[in-house]
C-alpha cells in the first residue's frame, strides 16, 4: 500500500466529538415516559464502599471505610432513574464529605436526579480504645454507626444511629435460683435526631451505663470477675434497658427525636429477646402541658411508642457535648440539618439542626 493509500488515524479530540454526537443521539430510555402512574419512594444505588475520615475525640480522627446508600424519589411519569449520576455526585465530594455539606449533596442528587427528595446514608464502624475495669488492659472496641440525611423539598433532616454491645443479666433468673443466673451479649441500637454538637462516644457511654455490664475486647482474670459480679449486681430486662436509655436520653434537651431498641441474644433460649421504644420531645411536651396540675403525668407515659416482645430484630446511638464554633453530633462537622429513624433502611423522620463525626473522606 503506497503512502497515499495508508489510512489516517483520527485524533483524540475527533474521537471525542464523536463518541460526544453518538451519545447525543442515544435513546434515554430511563427519561422515558411511564403510563403506569407509580411514584416510586426511593430508588438508587446501595452498598458503595468509600473510605471516611471521622472525628475521634481522644485522637482528633480516624480513618474508615463507610458503605453508601443513595436515593431519590422517582416521579411516577419517569420509567427510570440514572444510576451512574449518583456515583458521579459521590465522587465530587469525594475529598471533602463532611456534615455541612450534606446538604450540598441531597440538594444536588435532587437536581440532577430531577427529584422532589433525596436520601443519603453512610453506615461506618467506629473504634474506641476501651481498658478493661481492673487490670487497665487496653483493646480496641467496634461499634456501628450509621449519619442518613433526607431532603425534600427545601426541607432537610438528619439523624446519627449508633450499635452498642451490651451484657445483660436475668432479673427472674436470678430470683428464683439459689445460684447463678442467666446473662448473655445483647446489642442496643439508639437513633437520634438533635438540636447541636455531640460526641458519639458520649452516646456510647450512656448506652453502656444503661445494662447490667459492658463488653469489653481484652479481659484479664480479675477483670472478669469485676465485670460477672457488676452484671450479677444490676440484672436487666431488655424493657429495663431501653427505659433506662430513654430516661438519660430525655433529660438531655439536645435530643429531639429518638428510638431505642434492645435486642438479646438469649443464652439458654431458642430465641432473642427484644424491646422499642420511640419518643417525640414537642408530642412528649404538648402532652404534658395538656393535663393538669393535679393529674401529671411522667416522662416515661408520654412517649410515643413501646413495643415488647420476642424478635430477632434492632435500631441504633451517639452523646453529647458542644466544643466551640462547631453545631452537630457524633464527630460530624457542622451541619444544618437532623434526622432519626429507627425502622427500615433508608426511612428518614421529622428533626431539628444538628452534625456529627464524620469529618471527610480519605
Amino acid at each position: 500500500m503506497g503512502p497515499s493509500m495508508r489510512p489516517v488515524s483520527q485524533s483524540s479530540e475527533d474521537r471525542l466529538k464523536d463518541d460526544s454526537a453518538q451519545n447525543d443521539q442515544m435513546v434515554d430510555v430511563q427519561n422515558q415516559f411511564d403510563s403506569r402512574k407509580i411514584k416510586i419512594d426511593q430508588v438508587g444505588v446501595k452498598n458503595i464502599r468509600y473510605p471516611i475520615s471521622v472525628k475521634d475525640r481522644t485522637t482528633g480522627s480516624q480513618r474508615t471505610v463507610a458503605s453508601v446508600n443513595m436515593y431519590v424519589e422517582l416521579p411516577h411519569h419517569h420509567k427510570g432513574t440514572h444510576m451512574s449520576r449518583f456515583i458521579e455526585i459521590l465522587s465530587g465530594y469525594r475529598h471533602r464529605i463532611s456534615s455541612n455539606i450534606i446538604g450540598d449533596i441531597l440538594t444536588e442528587m435532587q437536581h440532577k436526579l430531577d427529584a422532589a427528595a433525596a436520601h443519603l446514608e453512610l453506615s461506618f464502624p467506629f473504634f474506641m480504645e476501651k481498658a478493661a475495669p481492673v487490670s487497665g488492659a487496653v483493646g480496641l472496641m467496634e461499634y456501628g454507626c450509621v449519619l442518613a440525611g433526607r431532603k425534600s423539598g427545601d426541607v432537610q433532616v438528619l439523624s446519627v444511629t449508633v450499635v452498642v454491645p451490651v451484657t445483660t443479666l436475668c432479673p427472674c433468673s436470678r430470683e428464683i435460683s439459689k445460684y447463678g443466673a442467666h446473662n448473655q451479649r445483647g446489642e442496643v441500637r439508639v437513633t437520634v435526631r438533635f438540636s447541636h454538637f455531640f460526641w458519639m462516644e458520649d452516646l456510647i457511654r450512656l448506652v453502656e451505663s444503661s445494662a447490667s455490664s459492658e463488653v469489653y475486647s481484652l479481659l484479664k482474670r480479675a477483670d472478669e470477675k469485676l465485670v460477672t459480679e457488676t452484671a450479677y449486681d444490676n440484672p436487666r430486662f431488655v424493657e429495663d434497658v431501653v427505659r433506662e436509655v430513654a430516661v438519660k436520653l430525655m433529660s438531655d434537651p439536645n435530643y429531639t427525636w429518638f428510638s431505642i431498641a434492645a435486642e438479646n441474644f438469649e443464652s439458654i433460649h431458642n430465641h432473642s429477646a427484644y424491646a422499642f421504644l420511640e419518643y417525640n420531645r414537642p408530642e412528649a411536651e404538648a402532652a404534658q402541658r395538656a393535663v393538669t396540675a393535679d393529674d401529671r403525668i411522667s416522662p416515661e407515659e408520654v412517649l410515643s411508642e413501646r413495643q415488647v416482645g420476642a424478635a430477632s430484630d434492632s435500631s441504633l446511638a451517639p452523646g453529647s457535648e458542644e466544643p466551640s464554633g462547631h453545631t452537630g453530633a457524633c464527630g460530624l462537622q457542622e451541619s444544618n440539618s437532623t434526622t432519626g429513624s429507627g425502622a427500615s433502611e433508608g426511612e428518614m423522620a421529622r428533626g431539628g439542626n444538628g452534625s456529627a463525626n464524620l469529618e471527610g473522606l480519605a
